[in-house]
């Protein structure tokens, strides 16, 4: 390497190696924190042995970061702020339940 040659740089995302964190409901995958949407109260969450897809979105545990579960973490709580019904607290309290039960391999 010449003194000139940049070294790499870790905050660029190298699309072609990526592990991807998530895909949308149309296919295209999320390699970034950043590109993690801002979803409204979903219709449907489903938790498995190797992923949480909600409303279409599907997260792999294989994928999980520290950034990931601030995203995550957040979306829950914006979720709770938008429905403070006893029974949202319930569902959401339940999302919660399955997705440690899963992660922690407690199942």
């Amino acid at each position: 390497m010449k003194n000139s040659d940049c070294p790499s740089n870790r905050r660029i995302t190298d699309l072609a190696t990526a592990n991807p964190i998530g895909s949308s409901p149309e296919g295209h995958l999320i390699v970034s924190t950043v590109e993690l949407p801002t979803l409204p109260i979903p219709e449907r969450v489903v938790v498995t042995a190797d992923h949480i897809e909600i409303d279409g979105w599907v997260f792999p545990f294989s994928s999980v970061t520290k950034g990931w579960l601030a995203w995550f973490q957040k979306t829950l709580l914006g979720w709770g702020d938008l429905d403070k019904s006893e029974q949202n607290r319930l569902w959401l309290n339940g999302i919660v339940e399955a997705f440690e039960a899963q992660i922690t391999g407690k199942l």
